[in-house]
């Protein structure tokens, strides 16, 4: 049976939730102090890496649930222009044999515009939410890479003007730097939030 589209926005929140609780328990050992900072930086980017993952992920799930009807639409302005008997005919398909990615999420719009109606519901996000998509994006390439235009990405994407301590600037520092502090909060925190809401707004709009 089809499951709604809204279901896999909570299916994501619900990954992104197991995240959070390792994130959450390192917070508190590194406050006993039985974690080094070392520790829990490594750990944050691992997580985030995780989570940028799992959000690729459930952008294709979304997209391709829909194609094959095991998802149904949440909103009647999402009309697939093709339906698929499965993903395994579905996928050659999509992708036109180029490599499986989403992001940056450019091409998952241009993508959808191919397969959906105005590409409803992937083109319904502001540029203020692909922005954030974007900095998700540099953040995970810095952690992963390392390269000099990944830094200078990140840099540029994240940091920009920002006046943050020299240990904040680099990745790590920056993920469980102090969002704000009333109630406490991690950059982490907040990016994970953010990324909830992009993709629960793409579930539900």
């Amino acid at each position: 049976m089809a499951k709604s589209a809204a279901v896999l926005s909570r299916e994501f929140n619900s990954r992104l939730r197991s995240l959070e609780y390792t994130s959450k328990k390192s917070n508190h050992l590194f406050k006993q102090g039985l974690m080094t900072r070392r520790d829990i930086e490594q750990i944050h980017q691992g997580l985030f890496l995780e989570a940028v993952a799992a959000f690729e992920r459930f952008i294709e799930d979304l997209f391709l649930d829909l194609l094959t009807k095991k998802a149904t639409p949440y909103s009647s302005k999402t009309i697939p222009r093709v339906f698929f008997s499965s993903r395994a005919v579905a996928m050659p398909v999509v992708f036109n044999g180029l490599y499986y990615d989403w992001l940056p999420y450019e091409r998952t719009q241009k993508r959808a515009k191919h397969f959906f109606k105005e590409g409803h519901p992937f083109t319904i996000l502001d540029q203020n939410d692909v922005n954030k998509i974007e900095s998700f994006l540099a953040i995970r390439n810095v952690i992963a890479h390392k390269s000099a235009y990944a830094k200078k990405r990140f840099e540029s994407k994240v940091i920009g003007s920002t006046s943050l301590p020299p240990r904040e600037r680099k990745v790590g520092g920056y993920l469980i730097g102090n969002f704000r502090s009333s109630p406490p909060q991690t950059r982490y925190e907040n990016l994970i939030i953010e990324m909830a809401s992009i993709f629960e707004k793409i579930c539900t709009c």
